[in-house]
């Protein structure tokens, strides 16, 4: 129970006296005991200023204060109030820190904020509400969710003026006081510093313990009620499993058993457990296309994960779901294992994943629990989210999708979907008729089973296209006699134009998943505007079609769709009916205008359109996919003032829908024209109720170039609301923005500036100093850029220090006062640190790298990070530090002999926990301290007594890389070793850091070579999308066999199709060097190449353009596509040093023309001229003779 009225009599009214004697309300505060009172810090910066204590609920009512003591540490918002006397006796306060959990625990305050004044007068108002102990994750701040929200108030904040009120809990326990009113739930929620750090100030802990007052511990806290919205959002495994029904049991496997698609292939369920089951886990992303498995994949790996005890949930593809909901249900399991299904991860774009990373997963960890995550997105998605981080805790892995296993895949199906059916027309038949993709057979199978079609005659089928879902759709509603017109049709494709009825089914799919009311709604007021031809259908007969024929689900009242198949082919076949090369706009309007009356319907249609238009972008052809974005962005055009009133007061409907419009296909290239009458009043509102920054971050991280509307509404909101305890978000992602305006910059830098100070704890907040430190700024502005960071770098700082102390360091603009200021407050803070255990490495890596520290400095900086290092606990910077020291030439002799010891000691253990890259550094550091040889010794004897070693990769690495300096014993005993590794302990991550330099060694003997290259081709076929492999592969020259080498570039061929980026550059590279392979796989490469260099000129691709040019299969129609691609990378870079090798390339080609050769020379002459004396020179005045001489002679 809370004690009202104990909380009454300790509340305190701050006054501060002007010089005149005017008193001015100042803060509200709590009185701890009749002489000291406690408030926030941020209201006394006066110096010299007079303050007095009002006390409203007790007799005396006035105390002067004779002195104020701010908390040591300027991030720590508090300060103690030491008063006169005069104030009635209370026994002193009790005061206790939160629990470290998710949940909540009740809180009352008593304050004066400003719209309860009475004119000029203050007066106070109760608070109650919840302590929302998930918000600001490793932070001393905690959130006050209120159960009475403030009035919104046109200018300011209602809650002015209640900072310093006392936030008590149960017991009448003090456990913080209000400090900040600015915060993402805007009236609704205030920002109160907790007392985790009260104490580190010794003069708070002197003047807390003479006033007798105690810390006192908390009762546990209470978990959140479950929220229908997030259990809707997040399911539990159980949940899942249990509602399968309809055509979604086909993830069951008693329905339908699982064809796995190879024990060593990485999408097989128990490979990705294993991998998922590490101490660390990397996340896996699952690519594949539309019905490939990959949801029936993640739901294997999430039984496995079921089954071994873990927690599993599966996040829904929802745009609402925000890391909030997913910290919720992982932080309140009860679980120390947690594996996320994120299945379509594209579909939830409110998804921090960068705040996933470095938030929600470091917390897990430190509270216990590992979470794993599973993510899946279809190929033409890659890219949308690689933009919001995805990389950052997930690898990508490619379900298998080629033709002999999916074809296994319809074999299952079709056996357990349709036995009398494929009894009656035979298994070759129906799967004939059921496509290539396994989902679609499922749908046909099953409808063609359940019709009881398969008990007709083969010739019902004869004018049905294979796997086309439309057809199925057609006979059964013409079989409930809801479309009589089409029975005498001899196909329904033959009809071009969409009927009523197909719209119809189009509209109720693309509404869903919702309420079923809402669907037969939204349907009905489709056929009510299409008049009399729509008068013969209703949304309930609709619904109930699609429902007979497996294609939609009915649970709880919610309709589901039980494939995106469905829905999409519905969608496009009516959008875009045969031969689909353009919208058919008599069919789109009225289907856009229905679905486009209710926002949730509306913001639930955009994300499957969007999904489409990824689809046909991603597959093409091209022109498709433009005619659907010309026909969107029209008529987004042509309705944005409706849209606009529509999604103005639609809260988070409203911003998913313009969240998907803004930066998704095939809206985003149209929306930035109306962003002023479409975004602006629903960005206005959100505004209002604090709410706009998740929108505009989000929108920022998602645009591959954000346009100048998104920027400036993002600009504008961060002039206005920069100081909001939620403005780190924008102010990352605007600041990661290379492409900003001057002036735009300028406003960005100056809110960091001034948000930075009072937040110095917050998580981000080592990264936003950062990202100003490596910026260009004028003088003035980097004056003040250094002036904060060296004012954050203090040893109450947690982390992120080294990374702002390398910044620093590193500029070159900045004088040797500060230099020497960071490096000395960089020495404080490893003191500090050492005592404290926490991870010192970076920031002695930093000073490490600092070319201008004093010799003194530098001894003291080796003998501290030599006194961290001899401390028992590891971390993982331990190899970096290790490795800088032995590299450094100054460091004494025998500081150097203590990191050789510890190094060579700490290479044989091989601890797991680290990292490859830090094992290799090792290695590396101990192979160039040491003489080679003498260090390889114990290396070797590791291999030898302990193969299966962490370590045992990167010791193989480095000593294959330096084999010319071992000697021929030591050379022969790595090789062997290596060897061995490969055949006993084959790691598909670590496979090629061991392979790639062994297959190097020129000393292998034939019998080595075969195997060893046995091994990267096995390797190849069971892990067909390992790129860096099969790059390695495609540059082994020798060892191949023919055989070999055609079997590797046809796994390359598949790979190159679907995938873009500088891994395709480098296997491409590759490809075109090989001259072994058959005439048709060199010209699909050689096509590749010149679709990638025809749509991309960066000059990294000039390995791609002079593989191409100088293949001897390069036939005439393709050379001179490849002559223009060159002509056009010369165009942009050739005034670079490499370009002399293309030059080259094209002075060797045969049968120029003529205006080409001029052209050339004329190039080849200005290189030489900028490139004199470069070391290529010479090769191109060769080539440049040799053409000169040619065209003469011909």
């Amino acid at each position: 129970m809370i004690d009202a009225q104990q909380g009454l009599e300790r509340v305190a009214m701050v006054v501060r006296r002007d010089p005149d004697g005017t008193p001015r309300f100042a803060a509200t505060g709590f009185l701890l005991a009749p002489g000291l009172a406690i408030c926030a810090g941020h209201g006394f910066t006066r110096h010299g200023a007079v303050h007095e204590v009002r006390l409203p609920g007790q007799s005396a009512r006035r105390v002067g204060v004779v002195e104020v003591f701010r908390h040591r540490d300027p991030g720590v918002d508090l300060a103690l109030l030491l008063l006169g006397d005069g104030g009635d006796a209370i026994p002193p306060a009790r005061w206790g820190v939160v629990p470290p959990a998710v949940g909540s625990l009740p809180f009352v305050a008593v304050g004066f904020p400003d719209f309860a004044s009475r004119g000029d007068v203050p007066t106070t108002r109760q608070m109650t509400g919840s302590i929302l102990l998930g918000s600001f994750l490793g932070s001393h701040e905690m959130e006050l969710s209120l159960s009475s929200p403030a009035p919104r108030q046109a200018v300011g904040s209602p809650w002015q003026g209640v900072s310093g009120a006392g936030v008590l809990t149960r017991n009448d326990v003090l456990v913080g006081v209000c400090t900040s009113h600015h915060v993402p739930a805007g009236a609704a929620s205030l920002t109160a510093t907790g007392f985790s750090r009260l104490t580190e100030d010794p003069e708070f802990e002197r003047l807390l313990a003479e006033h007798g007052v105690e810390q006192a511990s908390l009762g546990p806290a209470v978990l959140f009620p479950e929220d229908g919205d997030i259990r809707r959002r997040i399911r539990t495994h159980a949940d899942v499993a249990r509602d399968l029904r309809g055509r979604r049991n086909y993830l069951d496997q008693e329905q339908l058993p699982f064809v796995h698609p190879g024990v060593e292939h990485d999408s097989h369920p128990d490979r990705l457990f294993r991998r998922l089951s590490a101490d660390r886990p990397r996340g896996v992303l699952l690519i594949g296309p539309a019905g490939s498995g990959k949801t029936r994949t993640c739901f294997e790996v999430a039984q496995r994960a079921d089954r071994a005890g873990w927690q599993v949930l599966h996040v829904q593809a929802d745009s609402s779901v925000d890391l909030d909901d997913v910290a919720t249900s992982v932080l309140t399991g009860g679980r120390r294992r947690v594996l996320l299904v994120l299945d379509y991860l594209d579909a939830c774009p409110q998804l921090d994943l960068q705040a996933l990373d470095e938030v929600l997963l470091p917390e897990a960890r430190r509270r216990g629990v590992t979470v794993a995550c599973l993510a899946s997105v279809r190929p033409g998605a890659r890219h949308a989210v690689h933009l919001r981080g995805s990389a950052r805790v997930l690898d990508e892995v490619f379900v298998r999708d080629d033709w002999p296993h999916q074809s296994a895949v319809i074999t299952q199906v079709l056996t357990h979907a349709a036995p009398e059916t494929v009894r009656t027309w035979g298994l070759e038949e129906l799967s004939r008729l059921c496509g290539r993709r396994p989902v679609t057979a499922l749908l046909i199978a099953r409808a063609i089973e359940e019709q009881g079609l398969g008990r007709l005659p083969l010739k019902v089928t004869a004018s049905v296209r294979p796997g086309e879902l439309l057809a199925w759709l057609r006979e059964g509603m013409r079989r409930d006699a809801l479309a009589t017109s089409l029975a005498g049709s001899a196909s329904p494709l033959d009809v071009a134009t969409p009927d009523v009825g197909q719209l119809a089914f189009a509209v109720a799919v693309a509404s869903a998943p919702q309420p079923r009311r809402t669907v037969e709604r939204t349907v009905d007021s489709f056929l009510a505007a299409a008049g009399d031809q729509g008068r013969r259908y209703s949304g309930r007969q609709v619904v109930d079609t699609l429902i007979s024929l497996g294609w939609l689900d009915e649970a709880d009242g919610r309709l589901v769709v039980v494939h995106d198949i469905v829905t999409d082919e519905l969608l496009l076949q009516s959008l875009m009916p045969a031969p689909g090369w353009s919208v058919h706009q008599p069919s789109a309007d009225p289907l856009l205008a229905a679905v486009a009356r209710h926002p949730r319907t509306f913001s639930v249609f955009t994300g499957h359109l969007r999904r489409l238009a990824v689809d046909l972008t991603a597959h093409g052809p091209a022109h498709r996919a433009t005619a659907l974005e010309r026909f969107c962005g029209e008529w987004l055009v042509a309705h944005a003032d409706a849209l606009g009133r529509l999604l103005e007061d639609a809260g988070p409907d409203g911003e998913q829908a313009l969240l998907t419009l803004v930066t998704s296909r095939p809206w985003h290239d149209y929306a930035p024209s109306v962003w002023s009458t479409l975004v602006t009043p629903w960005l206005v509102r959100a505004e209002e109720g604090f709410v706009a920054q998740p929108f505009l971050t989000a929108a920022l991280r998602g645009s591959d170039e954000p346009s100048a509307a998104l920027v400036d509404a993002s600009v504008g909101w961060l002039a206005r609301r920069g100081r909001q305890t939620d403005a780190e978000h924008l102010l990352r992602a605007l600041l990661a923005r290379p492409d900003l305006s001057s002036e735009a910059e300028a406003l960005v830098v100056d809110c960091t500036l001034g948000w930075v100070p009072s937040r110095p704890d917050w998580r981000y907040t080592p990264a936003l100093l950062k990202r100003l430190l490596t910026m260009d700024h004028p003088p003035a502005r980097l004056a003040q850029v250094t002036r904060v960071a060296l004012g954050w770098l203090t040893h109450y700082r947690v982390g992120g220090v080294g990374a702002v102390v390398r910044a620093l360091l590193q500029r070159e603009d900045v004088d040797d006062t500060v230099r020497e200021e960071a490096v000395s407050r960089g020495f404080a803070w490893l003191r500090s640190g050492m005592r404290a255990g926490t991870d010192v490495g970076p920031t002695v890596c930093a000073l490490l790298e600092c070319d201008r520290l004093p010799e003194a400095a530098r001894i003291e900086l080796f003998r501290l990070a030599l006194e961290w290092l001899d401390k028992p606990r590891r971390h993982p910077s331990t190899g970096r530090v290790l490795r800088g020291i032995l590299v450094d030439e100054r460091c004494p002799a025998e500081l150097k002999r203590r990191a050789g010891d510890l190094a060579r000691s700490w290479v044989t253990q091989g601890f797991a926990e680290w990292e490859a890259s830090s094992h290799s550094q090792l290695v590396q550091a101990l192979l160039v301290h040491d003489d080679t040889q003498d260090a390889a010794l114990p290396l070797l004897d590791q291999l030898a007594s302990q193969p299966g070693s962490p370590s045992s990769p990167a010791v193989l690495q480095r000593l294959l890389l330096h084999h010319d300096q071992l000697s021929p014993d030591q050379a022969r005993a790595t090789v062997a070793h290596a060897l061995v590794w490969l055949r006993d302990h084959q790691d598909p991550e670590s496979l090629a850091t061991v392979l790639s330099p062994l297959l190097r060694v020129p000393e292998l003997t034939a019998h080595q070579l075969q195997e060893a290259v046995g091994h990267g081709f096995a390797h190849l076929l069971a892990h067909p999308h390992d790129h860096e492999a099969m790059a390695m592969m495609l540059s082994q020259l020798n060892g191949l066999t023919a055989a070999q080498a055609r079997a590797i570039a046809d796994v390359s061929l598949r790979w190159l199709a679907s995938h873009g980026g500088k891994a395709q550059r480098a296997v491409l590279a590759s490809f075109l060097t090989r001259h072994d392979l058959s005439a048709e796989q060199t010209r699909a490469g050689i096509d590749i190449a010149l679709d990638r260099l025809t749509a991309d000129t960066a000059s990294k691709d000039r390995a791609v353009l002079s593989g191409v040019l100088r293949n001897p299969a390069l036939e005439a129609d393709r050379r001179s596509r490849a002559v223009d691609c060159a002509l056009r990378w010369l165009h942009r870079h050739g005034g670079l040093p490499k370009a002399s090798l293309v030059l080259e390339d094209l002075l060797t080609l045969p049968s120029l023309p003529g205006g080409e050769r001029t052209l050339l020379l004329r190039l080849a002459d200005d290189w030489l001229d900028r490139h004199a004396e470069h070391p290529l020179a010479e090769r191109l005045r060769a080539a440049l003779t040799s053409c000169t001489a040619g065209g003469r002679t011909g």
